[in-house]
């Protein structure tokens, strides 16, 4: 891990970071008001700054630069999601939140000269690198400290990511996005395509059965994986008479206990 290029060190101190991030979600573990304004303050934060962001865009003619790809999706989900407190369909936006930036995370521990080393500005280089942070900060948060989320409801998960790939691979076969943007990434995971950054010059069949066996196995670990830290921290509050679910009752109703 941290690769061994020129700036491993970045890796390692990104990785003190996120579990620097997790240790805070513990001591946080009970505090759910407090956890549940952090939350809801970077959904507020995060969703301002997704909109001034592409209203910018679109402001100097970059038509094509809009949220496409998962984690950029992500960054609406949660943000709509937590700011406007859409209980009932919040599980898919804390999942997608999760993924984006434990990935990202992930990304820069493994290979920190890829994302050290960018032709992007520094104030959008350092951005996105805070902003999945917080996308993650955010995310866990809630999933571990304040809501209870109902496994049954698996399949806002499944048509909440059908959703997104649907509309990105509308996006890329119908309009001129792959011209401007190059091939989205989320499409490239899709048609196994970022395979090729792994070394492979050819890609055979078995390559494909391996990768979707892969794929499909992670997607599972990590959707099950949240109703397990979920409901493992559901029943410890429940024993120590906290509330299971510290979702507020009212539009931002929200008293923040710091004792």
């Amino acid at each position: 891990m941290f690769g061994n290029g020129t700036y491993w060190w970045a890796g390692l101190l990104v990785f003190v970071l996120f579990i620097v991030i997790n240790l805070v979600v513990f001591l946080l573990r009970d505090k759910a008001k407090v956890s549940y304004t952090i939350a809801w303050c970077i959904a507020c934060y995060l969703f301002v700054f997704k909109v001034a962001e592409y209203i910018q865009w679109q402001a100097v003619g970059e038509h094509y630069n809009f949220p496409l790809e998962f984690s950029a999706l992500s960054y609406v989900a949660y943000s709509v999601a937590v700011t406007f407190r859409l209980k009932k369909v919040q599980q898919f936006p804390l999942w997608a939140g999760l993924m984006a930036g434990a990935i990202y995370s992930f990304g820069f521990w493994v290979s920190p000269d890829s994302f050290v080393i960018t032709d992007e500005s520094l104030f959008w280089h350092w951005s996105a690198f805070v902003n999945h942070h917080l996308l993650y900060f955010g995310s866990i948060l809630m999933i571990a400290n304040v809501v209870k989320l109902r496994p049954r409801d698996w399949w806002q998960q499944v048509v909440g990511g059908a959703i997104c790939v649907g509309y990105s691979w509308v996006i890329y076969l119908f309009t001129d996005y792959a011209a401007h943007r190059g091939k989205p990434l989320i499409v490239q995971m899709c048609d196994g395509t970022i395979m090729k950054f792994l070394g492979l010059q050819e890609i055979a069949t078995w390559h494909y059965v391996v990768y979707a066996i892969g794929v499909a196995l992670t997607l599972a670990l990590t959707m099950s994986g949240i109703f397990l830290l979920n409901g493992w921290q559901c029943r410890r509050r429940a024993k120590k008479g906290l509330p299971e679910d510290a979702f507020p009752e009212k539009w931002l109703s929200v008293r923040v206990d710091w004792e």
